[in-house]
């Protein structure tokens, strides 16, 4: 009984350690498309998936790089 219980809190942790790297791969691969989208001037979608991905430091990147400047104002102020 106490192998089953050992084995199974192994396996529970081990697929908690992928989720999390997993999480963290999809993360990095987001932030990457939003500073194509920065890239490319389109500031507002970039921003909006920023938020949705919820890094305020590259939302206000976007408006920054692409000259919104307001918004970003607006946004250090709230």
């Amino acid at each position: 009984m106490f192998l089953f219980r050992s084995i199974s809190l192994l396996y529970l942790v081990n697929f908690e350690v992928f989720v999390l790297i997993i999480s963290k791969v999809v993360h990095y691969a987001l932030q990457g498309l939003i500073n194509n989208l920065i890239t490319l001037g389109l500031g507002r979608e970039a921003a909006f998936s920023a938020a949705v991905l919820g890094d305020n430091a590259l939302m206000e990147k976007a408006w920054q790089d692409t000259g919104m400047m307001a918004e970003a104002v607006l946004h250090a102020h709230v």
